[in-house]
């Protein structure tokens, strides 16, 4: 009887009630339109625990499409309670390179199972830290934010804010922590997540505290500067 409940909660309750944004950002290299991503986040149940999904779907546009075509897709599942990762999943493709992340649970902890290396949950990866700032203010402090896991490699995390009015500027900045991280999944990673964690970059991110929106977010590294806003 309580497995029918379940079932029948999952099909035709849970829908109704469970939450689904979606949002598109422009992003610009020199001012040019070069790639747009999607952001959707849901309500779901995951391993009987209240959850939320973030995917992310990245693609090239206008003339980079023709020499540097990139279709990027990641999927995070966090614990709605504690923001702790309960999966992850990626599947990317650009010239010369393509990644196939998935994991799986195995006694209570987390591995990749492209190599079986385990990772503490309780990490953000950037895709939940993102969405950790758009729906929290830093202050609050709901998670600690010293360390940010990507695919393997652990991360010092320095976070300093200004706040103005209804916006919160982040200033991330990250720096290997060679004590802490594992062999990583894939030596070459995705244009994108190889990026955000280059030695010396500066990401800024812009939440809207009245709408709890990234309203956009600045990637600089040397004279290269990234730009994705909200459309």
């Amino acid at each position: 009887m309580e497995i029918k409940f379940k079932i029948l909660f999952v099909l035709f309750i849970f829908p109704i009630i469970a939450q689904c944004k979606n949002y598109k950002y422009e992003v610009s290299i020199f001012g040019i339109h070069c790639a747009d991503i999607f952001i959707s986040y849901s309500d779901t149940i995951y391993n009987d625990k209240k959850s939320i999904k973030i995917d992310y779907r990245t693609q090239t546009k206008s003339i980079y499409e023709k020499f540097f075509f990139v279709k990027n897709d990641y999927t995070t599942i966090i614990d709605k309670a504690n923001y702790d990762i309960l999966s992850y999943t990626k599947n990317t493709s650009q010239p010369k390179l393509e990644n196939k992340i998935t994991t799986f649970f195995k006694n209570d902890s987390l591995f990749y199972l492209n190599n079986n290396k385990w990772f503490n949950t309780n990490y953000l990866n950037i895709f939940s830290l993102l969405h950790y700032l758009q729906m929290n203010k830093l202050k609050s402090r709901l998670k600690p934010l010293d360390f940010i896991e990507r695919e393997g490699n652990i991360y010092n995390m320095i976070i300093d804010y200004y706040e103005i009015e209804n916006r919160i500027k982040y200033i991330l900045s990250l720096n290997i922590n060679e004590e802490l991280s594992n062999e990583p999944v894939y030596k070459k990673t995705d244009i994108f997540t190889w990026g955000i964690f280059l030695p010396n970059a500066q990401n800024e991110i812009i939440i809207n505290t009245t709408k709890n929106e990234i309203a956009s977010c600045k990637f600089s590294v040397g004279l290269i500067n990234v730009t994705a806003k909200l459309k």
